[in-house]
């Protein structure tokens, strides 16, 4: 099961979702009259207003380091890699590091203290011999 954000894009211009899976794609091409008319329907604004409901509860509610540490003087996290892997919709190349980094970013990133991420970035290739 997808989801249910998925849908919101999905009803806005649903080819495009369909090839890029990119919401910020589809907000840069979507038409200002298109955005109007979705909004009109109760079913779409119905579902825009459970995501932020979800999101705004994700916010307030403590999360499992704050939970278990509440005393604890730890208010932020740092994390370095090469590369990460953030989103099939961004055409970049992700190797193993890039899976290894989303798999170490998604625990701090739902802890809900500031986590840093430090990353290279560069258009060519990086090679050592």
């Amino acid at each position: 099961m997808e989801p249910f954000h998925d849908e919101v894009w999905r009803h806005l211009e649903p080819d495009l979702w369909e090839i890029t899976h990119n919401p910020w794609v589809v907000l840069q091409t979507v038409s200002r009259d298109r955005i109007k008319q979705v909004l009109a329907d109760p079913a779409f604004r119905k579902n825009v207003d459970r995501l932020l409901e979800i999101s705004r509860q994700g916010a307030e509610t403590p999360a499992w380091f704050q939970q278990n540490h509440p005393d604890a003087p730890l208010t932020c996290a740092a994390y370095f890699s090469m590369e990460f892997m953030l989103s099939e919709a961004l055409p970049i190349y992700s190797g193993g590091l890039g899976n290894v980094a989303a798999i170490n970013s998604k625990p701090p990133a739902t802890s809900a203290f500031r986590w840093w991420a430090w990353g290279c970035f560069t258009s060519r290739a990086i090679s050592v011999r």
